[in-house]
C-alpha cells in the first residue's frame, strides 16, 4: 500500500494527463461557466488574489481581465524557495515569464498585503467537496493560505471533483466553485464525496442542491455503485 506522498505524486501525474486530453472547446466553455460563477464574489471583495493560469489550469485571465475594467486590485505570485510573494498588477502587460514557466509580475517592489475582504483564487488538479486540495506538491498555498485574512475559493472542473489524500498540513480553502454540467457526455465521472458530503460545506450562488448521479442522468447511466 502507498503512503500518502506517493499516493499524490501518482495521482498528479494521472491527473496532469487527463487536463492535457481535455478537448479544448469542452474547457473553454468550462471555464466561462466557472467564471460565471465568481462574479458575485469578485463583486464583494475588495483585492483579488490569483494565480496566473497555465493551458492545463482553470482559466483566471476572465476574472483578471474582469478586476481591471472594474477597478478592483489584482494580486499575483511570484515563487520563492518556499513561499509566494503576491504584487499588484494593473494589466497583462506587467507580467512576464517567471519560475516554472509561470508569468509572474514584473514590478516587485511593493508587495500587496490581503485584508478581511481580499479574496484568494486557489488552484488545484483536483479537491473534495470541502475544499481539500491537492496541488502540484511544492505546499505554497497551505502556506500561503495558513496567514490569509479573507476569503479562499478553490476552482475545479466537476470532472477533478474527488477524495484527496491529505496529510496534516494540508489546508483547506473556505469554498469551491465547480461547474456542473448536467450533460453526460461532457463528464462521465461520478463525484467520489456525492453521497458523503459535509453537512455544513459552504456553498456558493449557483450551485443549487447536490443532484445523485442517478437524479442527473438517469439509471441507465450510472457508471460507478451508488446508483
Amino acid at each position: 500500500q502507498m503512503n500518502i506522498p506517493d499516493e499524490k505524486k501518482a495521482l498528479r501525474r494521472e491527473l496532469i494527463q487527463r487536463r492535457r486530453n481535455m478537448p479544448d472547446d469542452v474547457k473553454s466553455a468550462a471555464d466561462s461557466r466557472i467564471f460565471d460563477r465568481l462574479i458575485p464574489l469578485l463583486e464583494k471583495c475588495s483585492s483579488v488574489f490569483t494565480y496566473v493560469s497555465t493551458e492545463i489550469e482553470v482559466d483566471t485571465r476572465q476574472l483578471m481581465k474582469w478586476c481591471f475594467e472594474h477597478g478592483k486590485t489584482v494580486a499575483v505570485p511570484v515563487s520563492g524557495d518556499s513561499e509566494l510573494t503576491f504584487y499588484p498588477i494593473r494589466s497583462f502587460d506587467e507580467l512576464s515569464v517567471g519560475r516554472f514557466n509561470i508569468m509572474e509580475p514584473v514590478d516587485r517592489s511593493v508587495p500587496a498585503v490581503p485584508d478581511s475582504d481580499s479574496l484568494c483564487i486557489v488552484p488545484a488538479l483536483c479537491c473534495d467537496r470541502g475544499g481539500l486540495r491537492l496541488g502540484y506538491g511544492r505546499g505554497y498555498y497551505d502556506r500561503f493560505l495558513a496567514g490569509f485574512p479573507g476569503k479562499s475559493v478553490v476552482i475545479c472542473y466537476s470532472d477533478f471533483v474527488m477524495k484527496v489524500p491529505a496529510e496534516p498540513h494540508d489546508m483547506r480553502a473556505d469554498e469551491i466553485i465547480r461547474l456542473r454540467d448536467h450533460h453526460p457526455d461532457l463528464f462521465r465521472r461520478a463525484i467520489a464525496l456525492e453521497d458523503n458530503a459535509r453537512p455544513n460545506l459552504k456553498t456558493v450562488q449557483g450551485l443549487g442542491r447536490n443532484y445523485s448521479w442517478k437524479e442527473r442522468f438517469g439509471k441507465e447511466n450510472c457508471t460507478h455503485g451508488n446508483c
